[in-house]
């Protein structure tokens, strides 16, 4: 089915009107220290919050995944509007805590949304 371009940007505003939290996406920086060694620093990549949504990592029949509990725990998906800068190997700042993405999905028709499979750092992961 084919849809106007009016229809899908209003379908888009529709989805973004119901993102009712803030992420912050954030990119990995890689600078020499000047002595061989790396250093690496987290930048903010969108400007800004962007609205999202975090929900629990279910699979379609809404029954939680069957992975050990503390991956249930540490896993979730993050909906973003559809031409946010999410990119794998990132990260987004959620309720003042880092989630790495894992996985970006947005294979899907009309892209209202994009989604992505977040899991919380690990202590060590999360300093900028």
């Amino acid at each position: 089915m084919v849809i106007s371009d009016a229809l899908l940007a209003n379908m888009r505003a529709g989805v973004e009107a119901r993102l009712p939290d803030s992420v912050e996406i954030q990119a990995v920086d890689n600078a020499s220290d000047g002595a061989g060694a790396w250093s690496s620093t987290w930048t903010t990549v969108t400007g800004g919050a962007v609205a999202g949504r975090v929900d629990p990592l279910t699979t379609r029949d809404g029954v939680a995944l069957q992975l050990a509990q503390e991956q249930i725990n540490d896993m979730r998906q993050l909906t973003v509007p559809y031409d946010a800068p999410l990119e794998a190997g990132e990260r987004v700042l959620y309720n003042a805590e880092a989630w790495e993405i894992v996985s970006r999905d947005d294979n899907h028709s009309w892209n209202v949304s994009r989604r992505a499979v977040i899991k919380r750092a690990k202590a060590f992961d999360v300093t900028p």
